[in-house]
């Protein structure tokens, strides 16, 4: 039985196959969820218009997004995400949630690569099986789950950011692997265009990507494995962090929070000895799920190595190589959060260790990924059975969650559409029941969500029940 399994699954087409039936779940999955996410929190206020206030032209149209996108980044925010988030709404909300199923594929493949120095194989089950892992891991263990991958704004902001900035340090991870060359114009001015947005986007994330990034370059040049050209999208990579770390917007935003007095009266070296304090007690707190599955594959990594006297000492050069990768992502990921505490602090930059989080997950699928291949394919198939066995209630669970929240938030959105149509300047809201949780941001934390409603339908007051 075993051996006619072994022979089937040893068919390209049915690898081949099988690698795009999960892509094409994981896909199907992550767009459901968007469906019935609706608008929520400051969704309403990176809208470019009201609800009923679109301008007529084109030209109009263009200007007030312009506009808008103008003054959120001067006034407040210049991360890209913002502008994205005011782009996408001019198009039906659909648009967004297809673009963000399938930015979550392309997430998956980059993390994959940016360990492994490849893109995954359709013909290989052992990279079916890392993209699976990496899915099973975000699904079951990102912290924000809800904020980070589903909410509009948040999803603009930090997992399109992150996109970004990983995708800009693909090629420098695969030129690690084998040297590779920029050998077109046009290619080269698409990757000084990504090196320039992904500089604005996540500032931790970004200012620790561009050191780590320099740093290679730098030492890939003196020894003649890189191509000089790669110089011009790093250049603009720190063009694009600089302008986002030192605009007005960024330096209004920290003031407003400075002002919040998360500091209190505490200055210069006992103040960041209490932002480190804080930054990791809460870092901590949330992340401690996704640190002890961490370490714990990796040490059964370790213990396979050393039970086929495999240490990195004895390894080939390869897996020294790898072993380097894996130690410098870690520590990438980890001064990404390091640098919060040059910030003053509150809890809503959490999704700060978004970048965290998804390094992390992507190395703990690689070490899963690498014990499974040294068990027969017959294990691997129970331990994917495994797997799927625990993944698919949780994401029945998403998914109830979310067909909840979008009927509670269809209930709110008729009494919206009665009162628009009957002319009621004052509107009053049921509370929504759902609580925030890990797969679900509902921003009704925010005290003037009720404004930011009336503000985008036109009312003069909408009140939302407690």
């Amino acid at each position: 039985m075993a051996e006619e399994i072994s022979n089937l699954l040893s068919d390209t087409r049915v690898k081949q196959s099988l690698f795009y039936i999960l892509i094409l779940i994981i896909g199907a999955f992550i767009l459901y969820v968007n469906v019935n996410m609706p608008l929520v929190g400051e969704d309403y206020t990176l809208q470019p218009w009201g609800s009923n206030s679109a301008p007529s032209s084109f030209i109009e149209k263009l200007n007030t997004i312009s506009n808008k996108v103008y003054y959120s980044a001067v006034m407040w925010s210049p991360r890209v995400g913002e502008a994205l988030s005011t782009i996408t709404s001019v198009f039906p909300k659909i648009v967004f949630d297809v673009i963000n199923a399938v930015l979550f594929i392309w997430l998956i493949i980059v993390l994959f690569a940016l360990v492994n120095g490849r893109c995954p194989s359709s013909y290989w089950y052992s990279d079916g099986l890392a993209l699976f892992i990496i899915v099973f891991l975000i699904i079951n263990f990102f912290p924000l789950l809800g904020q980070v991958f589903f909410w509009k704004a948040g999803a603009t902001n930090h997992l399109w950011g992150v996109i970004l900035i990983l995708s800009f340090s693909l090629p420098f991870r695969l030129n690690y692997a084998k040297k590779i060359e920029i050998k077109h114009i046009h290619s080269l001015f698409l990757y000084v265009l990504l090196g320039f947005f992904s500089g604005l986007t996540v500032e931790n994330a970004g200012a620790v990507t561009l050191g780590t990034l320099v740093i290679y370059y730098v030492i890939s040049y003196r020894n003649k494995t890189i191509d000089r050209k790669f110089i011009f999208p790093l250049l603009a990579n720190a063009v694009g962090v600089s302008l986002l770390l030192f605009s007005p917007g960024t330096t209004i935003r920290r003031d407003y929070y400075r002002q919040l007095g998360y500091d209190g009266n505490l200055s210069g070296l006992d103040m960041y000895l209490d932002r480190f304090i804080r930054v990791h007690t809460d870092f901590i707190n949330i992340t401690w799920p996704v640190l002890v599955f961490f370490f714990i594959i990796l040490l059964i990594y370790l213990f396979v190595r050393l039970r086929q006297n495999q240490t990195i000492e004895r390894g080939s050069i390869n897996n020294r190589r790898k072993i380097i990768v894996l130690i410098v992502m870690f520590l990438m990921a980890y001064f990404s959060v390091l640098v919060m505490i040059t910030i003053s602090y509150q809890s809503d930059q959490r999704r700060g260790f978004a970048f965290f989080w998804l390094i992390v997950i992507c190395l703990t699928a690689y070490l899963m990924a690498e014990i499974l291949k040294k068990l027969p394919i017959i294990w691997n198939l129970l331990i994917f059975a495994i797997l799927t066995i625990i993944l698919i209630p949780q994401m029945f669970k998403i998914g109830t969650v979310y067909t909840q929240f979008n009927h509670e938030d269809n209930v709110r959105m008729e009494i919206v559409m009665s009162a628009l149509n009957t002319g009621q300047k004052e509107v009053v809201l049921p509370a929504i029941t759902i609580p925030d949780s890990r797969v679900l941001e509902t921003r009704e934390i925010l005290s003037d969500l009720g404004v930011r409603m009336a503000t985008y339908y036109g009312f003069a007051k909408v009140d939302i029940q407690k």
